[in-house]
Formats: C-alpha cells, structure tokens, sequence
C-alpha cells in the first residue's frame, strides 16, 4: 500500500514536473516574442529617428523655397542700371515673406534699438558717448537677434549709450559734493570721559 502511495505521488511529481516544464518552455518562447518585438520596435525607432534627422526640417525647407524662387525673380528683373528700385523692392518683398516662414516656425526677431541693454538678449560690441539716448540703451543694432519661441536663437549685436565724459565728470562730482558736506562722526575721534562708560 505504500509502494502504491510512493507510486502515486511520483506519477504525481512527474505530471506537475512536464506540466511546469511546459509552463518555462511557454514563458522562455513568449520572452523570446517579446524580445524580438522590442528589437523591432528599436528598429523602427531608430529608423523614425535618422527619418526625422534627415527629413525633419522637410516643411521648414518647403516653405523656404518660394522665398529662393522671389530672389531669383528678383535677380532677373536688375540686368540694367534703372531697374534697382524694383530690385529693391523685390528684396524688401522677399524679406518680408521670409520672415513670416520664419514666424510661421516660432522664429521672431528681439527688438533691440532703442530698449534698455539686456545681457540676456544683447551682446554690446561698443558703447557709444551720446546725450540723446538714455545711458545702457540701445542706440545701434550691428546684427538682428532672434527667438526660437522662448529660447534665444541669437543675440541681437548693438552698441549702447553711455554718458559723454564731460557729462559723466559732473554727475560724480555732484555726487561726491553732499558727501563733503556732511559732518563728521565725532565719537570715534574724541576719547570716551571716564564717567560715561
């Protein structure tokens, strides 16, 4: 009767042993699918990836493209002399459609001229001695800045005003005049009595 329960319990044993067995066989085959559609999903990632790299800028380059055909046209019309003012107007013409691509894109230029300097959106290449402007504003811009959105794309390159020098001697010695004065702090110079202690 034993023999029989050992026999039993072994038969036992082996159906829960294949059965497990199977169980790993099914989990390692279904690891194997999902590794396989994880490494084609990375593929397909890296491919939209090099796509976007390559062809990202596709719509941005589209839009260009008519500004490309306006100079051009531009171009052609100039052969003479006298046809400058069409020229003119023509590049005035093509900026203008460049900048609205630009701004259809979240590109928009940074007004400088005539706004105090800001470090943030402006890099000073020179300062200029001037009373007609306020001192730190800009009073030339040298180079367009431009905004991505929010983010600064390029800094806008101006001079800035400064006082003229004569201008600014005067301003440091009206400064330093009520300075002069004032009177004195006397009780670090007088020695304490002895019964004020």
């Amino acid at each position: 009767m034993q023999i029989l329960d050992l026999q039993h319990q072994l038969r036992q044993l082996q159906a829960d042993l294949e059965k497990r067995t199977q169980e790993v066989h099914q989990n390692f085959e279904q690891g194997q699918r999902l590794k396989e559609q994880l490494e084609g999903y990375r593929g397909r990632i890296q491919k939209e990836k090099a796509d976007w790299f390559n062809y990202g800028h596709e719509p941005l380059l589209r839009e260009l493209l008519p500004v490309m055909d306006n100079l051009e046209r531009a171009l052609g019309h100039a052969k003479r002399p006298e046809d400058f003012e069409a020229l003119k107007q023509g590049v005035g013409l093509t900026r203008r459609l460049f900048l609205q691509v630009l701004s259809k894109f979240g590109v928009e230029p940074i007004s400088a001229l005539g706004q105090g300097f800001d470090p943030a959106f402006h890099e000073a290449m020179r300062a200029a001695e001037t009373e007609e402007a306020a001192p730190n504003s800009v009073v030339e811009e040298h180079q367009r800045g431009y905004l991505l959105r929010e983010r600064l794309l390029r800094p806008s390159m101006v001079t800035i005003a400064r006082k003229p020098a004569a201008r600014a001697a005067e301003t440091k010695e009206n400064e330093e005049a009520p300075m002069a004065s004032q009177p004195e702090d006397i009780s670090e110079s007088e020695p304490a009595k002895e019964g004020e202690e």
